[in-house]
């Protein structure tokens, strides 16, 4: 099975820069812009006078691919990607581009098309569409993690990018990807710095709250079934066999004292 590396799509997921920006045609270069974040590159142009941004990028696939192409950078997911290949082959590497897809003039459609066309370094990636509004957590929380499993099912391992996106669609894959086992990285936009994000305190703090919860009413066999360390399994396993022993004790003099 592949690595698989989730990426969420924003606006600064495709870059040119400055050098390469000069060579293109005069007709292209006014679909692009400076990007805030690091001005030595240019991005899709989201604050274009009379196209939106899911325009722009429709017009560069469907009409500009092969001019733009050689002179693409894909710095954020590059970023992930030389992280997950210090560990695994490249080769085995096989990237998912979450892209919106619901008519809103921001959408990352396009962009998950140019990129799946242009990206050489693993596997042609997969797009998956986001269609529901991006910006609602708990609907977006529940789709993604139908998702996350379907690729968890299929991958030795999961990586995540979530750099890219709203900020509720952050949110939502660290939602999803709760006690998944995921690697979650974290790239700076402006120095391009990657960080691994653990979010095992947080689950800890969760099961923590859960397991109070079970351990109140006695729930021993609910509390084997939750991704906890095998010593408190073994130790709930001993105290479920105590409960049962008492129990039955109990019920049987209730029984003989009929």
């Amino acid at each position: 099975m592949k690595t698989a590396l989730i990426v969420t799509l924003g606006n600064r997921d495709i870059q040119i820069n400055e050098e390469k920006f000069s060579l293109l045609p005069d007709t292209v270069k006014p679909l692009f812009k400076k990007n805030n974040d690091a001005d030595k590159f240019f991005v899709i142009n989201k604050e274009h006078e009379l196209c939106s941004f899911f325009d722009i990028s429709q017009i560069l696939f469907e009409q500009h691919l092969s001019t733009i192409s050689p002179y693409l950078e894909f710095p954020l997911i590059q970023s992930a990607f030389d992280e997950i290949t210090k560990q695994v082959n490249s080769d085995d590497i096989q990237l998912y581009l979450f892209a919106t897809h619901q008519n809103d003039k921001q959408d990352c459609y396009y962009v998950a098309k140019i990129i799946q066309q242009c990206w050489k370094k693993s596997n042609t990636p997969e797009i998956v569409e986001i269609t529901i509004n991006p910006t609602k957590i708990s609907e977006l929380s529940a789709y993604l993690f139908t998702k996350f499993q379907e690729i968890k099912n299929n991958s030795n391992k999961v990586f995540v990018e979530n750099a890219g996106g709203t900020p509720q669609m952050r949110t939502a894959t660290h939602f999803a990807g709760l006690f998944q086992g995921f690697t979650f990285y974290n790239i700076n936009a402006r120095t391009g710095k990657t960080e691994q994000e653990s979010y095992e305190a947080l689950e800890r703090l969760i099961l923590k709250q859960i397991v109070e919860k079970m351990l109140y009413v006695y729930d021993y066999e609910g509390i084997r079934n939750l991704p906890l360390s095998q010593e408190i399994k073994d130790h709930c396993t001993r105290a479920l066999e105590q409960y049962n022993l008492v129990n039955n004790a109990n019920q049987g003099l209730k029984i003989n004292k009929q």
